[in-house]
């Protein structure tokens, strides 16, 4: 092989394998609607903040066990 085409095919190569990485936070390249609509879903309610009133509101409305009157 001639030298120019071992440098076009070493360039082709690293082009193809240097994708954007994925930053922390972002969804993976490739998700179907349906899994990057579950992945925004869990961002924001990753993101949000919970304060002790909010948190026992949510654990209240998961819990099996009935409400205190």
């Amino acid at each position: 092989m001639t030298r120019p085409r071992v440098a076009a095919a070493l360039f082709l190569l690293l082009a193809v394998g240097c994708k954007k990485p994925v930053k922390p936070g972002d969804p993976i390249p490739g998700l179907t609607a349906e899994q990057l609509a579950r992945f925004n879903r869990g961002k924001e309610v990753f993101d949000s903040v919970f304060t002790p009133h909010s948190s026992r509101r949510a654990a209240r409305s998961f819990s099996c066990t009935p409400r205190p009157p």
